[in-house]
């Protein structure tokens, strides 16, 4: 029987939750995705929300898979509640026993890839932590300041009265 594989997107509802498995190295990274369908009403004169979705995500540290991008670790340093985010993956039910001997099951996503959206980045003025790093240049960084001199980020094109260089 084959595993059907496949994307969902949405925004975070909260900040990742990093956990280990009891007695064991293994990372999982937990985190909720809220997908929402959305239509507009004529006559209020505005969208409405008709149906959503809560989608629980699992990403586990892969490392025993071979898989050569460390997930957890990227999950935990890049994304933050309210981000738009696709994930690539497939459902599965987790079992497990409570403390009390209840048995109880979980429908989640697993995910294999985890994409965090450019609009989501654009919206962003310092890094996920606070920190400084990755494609975030600080603000008093030479490059952020020559490039605000030829033009602000307008990808190399100068001033909004230039003319484009082609």
């Amino acid at each position: 029987m084959a595993i059907d594989y496949e994307f969902r997107s949405g925004r975070l509802t909260r900040d990742p939750e990093l956990r280990f498995l009891p007695n064991s190295d293994t990372k999982v990274v937990n985190f909720c995705i809220a997908q929402s369908a959305k239509k507009y009403d004529e006559n209020a004169r505005q969208w409405v929300t008709t149906r959503e979705q809560f989608v629980d995500v699992a990403v586990w540290d892969d490392s025993r898979n071979n898989n050569m991008v460390p997930w957890t670790d990227w999950c935990m340093s890049n994304l933050a509640k309210g981000d738009l985010i696709a994930v690539h993956g497939f459902f599965q039910t987790r079992r497990w026993q409570t403390q009390s001997g209840e048995n109880r099951s979980k429908l989640e996503f697993t995910a294999q890839g985890v994409w965090l959206s450019l609009r989501s980045l654009e919206q962003r003025d310092t890094p996920p932590g606070g920190g400084s790093g990755g494609p975030w240049p600080d603000n008093n960084d030479n490059n952020n300041q020559q490039q605000q001199q030829q033009g602000g980020s307008r990808g190399g094109f100068g001033a909004a009265n230039d003319e484009p260089p082609f």
